[in-house]
């Protein structure tokens, strides 16, 4: 894959959508000021790895951005600190292949829709880290309204010691999987 353009803010909303034989990744640096990637990886099944990647504040919306990788095993190298309104909405969805998720070091996940449907129907995930310390759990917004449908029945979620919040189920910690607490520095 071509590298993005440098500099500016950015759109790349479909940029790769249903591109079948993308299988190396654009290099996606820290000078890319990267605004909505809704679907840009959408539909791409041969797509195996990402490459390191933070999404900060300035990203508002990655909708759908890896739905339908069906290749995708590993995007822990991917690092999520924010969550605006349904920006992480059904990002991993269908990602049938996806073992590990994406670092999710949030402080704090109230907005709302934030991380409904993001790895629903990945049926192999095993390992979600998620250290937000407080969600909104009124359920009237769906913060993670089914984020956790259908993942694999045992698996390993990683939360931080400090979270004052606790949902069992689809749209929490999936049932049946082991809670491990991990410390969180936020500055």
């Amino acid at each position: 894959a071509p590298d993005l353009p440098q500099g500016g803010n950015r759109t790349f909303n479909e940029m790769f959508k249903n591109c079948k034989s993308l299988v190396v990744p654009p290099v996606i640096s820290e000078t890319v000021f990267m605004i909505n990637c809704n679907s840009m990886f959408s539909g791409c099944e041969s797509l195996s790895y990402m490459s390191d990647f933070s999404f900060t504040s300035s990203l508002q919306s990655h909708q759908n951005m890896f739905q339908g990788c069906i290749n995708l095993k590993d995007a822990s190298n991917i690092t999520i600190s924010h969550m605006g309104i349904n920006s992480c909405l059904g990002m991993f969805s269908g990602c049938v292949s996806l073992l590990n998720s994406p670092n999710i070091i949030c402080s704090s996940v109230t907005a709302s829709g934030a991380a409904a449907s993001m790895f629903q129907g990945c049926s192999n995930l095993r390992y979600i880290k998620f250290l937000a310390n407080t969600i909104d759990t009124s359920g009237e917004n769906g913060v993670l309204s089914n984020w956790v449908a259908g993942v694999a029945p045992t698996g390993k979620f990683v939360m931080s010691s400090d979270a004052q919040w606790k949902i069992i189920g689809e749209s929490g910690i999936p049932e049946g999987w082991e809670i491990i607490y991990e410390g969180i520095e936020v500055t």
